[in-house]
């Protein structure tokens, strides 16, 4: 079983608990929403959804920590998904449009505009992925049509191992792609050659575990290497997250919660892992308090 550990020491005081840290978090974070949502309806400030769909996540990931309702945990990631859908459609249309969306139920007023930040693939990812595991059918879609030119000229640059799981995780969803060929790619693409050192660790420990997972989905008699998969993928997950400084960012993993649940409504499988880093519940889209 591979749990969460906190590094808040059980001696310490009641004010300084793991489940107070939690409550401080998100009752911060919720107060800035509230401020977000005010100073839009009065036109004082904007609300910038990439920035949101980050905060929010945070917020879910907290809640998860901090054993919250599905219905608390799913808020903050429907917030996170739909700020993060709306920041693709909003930096690529026309620009200087104004369009209405809506967020948490409420109705914001946005003006389209093209920008160069939060366009790499990390956060194409987040995106879809959120979208898979909250089965939002025309959010994938979306995200799904663009082409991997949404990359150039960009903050972040994207390698070619990048476009190539791009293209492949895109190819996963089309019944005309070569999925082989695809899957052939990403895995050429991911030499060493083709990744600068600082990115050779969360490519191998992150990324590349999900093209053997995917194989395994893909093909007819892959439960057994499936499973297998998400075991070295999972623990992969956990020995990468243990040697960085923001771990916060790997205490719920987006992308294995979202293969998961590919398996799980394709196939029918469950993992066999009980892990905080991969929630059930959001797996088999059970989403009942």
């Amino acid at each position: 079983m591979i749990k969460i550990k906190s590094h808040v020491n059980k001696l310490e005081t009641p004010k300084f608990s793991p489940s107070n840290m939690v409550k401080c978090a998100l009752e911060s974070h919720d107060s800035s929403w509230l401020r977000i949502i005010h100073n839009h309806q009065n036109t004082a400030n904007k609300m910038y959804p990439a920035g949101e769909c980050r905060s929010h996540f945070d917020a879910a990931t907290m809640a998860l920590l901090g054993d919250r309702t599905k219905t608390c945990v799913l808020r903050y990631l429907n917030i996170a998904k739909d700020c993060g859908r709306y920041h693709w459609q909003l930096s690529h249309l026309p620009e200087q449009l104004e369009i209405e969306l809506v967020v948490d139920g409420l109705l914001f007023v946005f003006e389209t505009k093209a920008t160069r930040s939060y366009q790499d693939f990390n956060f194409w990812l987040k995106c879809f992925t959120l979208a898979l595991i909250l089965r939002d059918k025309p959010a994938q879609q979306e995200l799904q049509a663009f082409s991997e030119t949404v990359f150039d000229n960009v903050e972040v640059e994207s390698d070619p191992f990048d476009r190539a799981l791009f293209a492949f995780i895109k190819g996963m969803f089309s019944a005309d792609a070569d999925k082989s060929a695809l899957l052939q790619a990403a895995l050429t693409a991911s030499a060493p050659e083709y990744l600068t050192e600082l990115r050779q660790a969360y490519a191998y420990q992150i990324l590349l575990p999900l093209l053997e997972i995917a194989a395994a989905i893909l093909s007819p008699n892959g439960e057994m290497g499936y499973h297998a998969a998400m075991q070295k993928a999972c623990e992969s997950h956990k020995q990468y997250w243990l040697q960085q400084p923001m771990a916060e960012d790997g205490w719920c993993s987006l992308p294995l919660t979202a293969f998961a649940a590919l398996a799980f409504d394709q196939r029918g499988w469950r993992t066999n892992i009980d892990s905080d880093y991969i929630p059930d519940w959001l797996v088999t889209g059970d989403f009942e308090d």
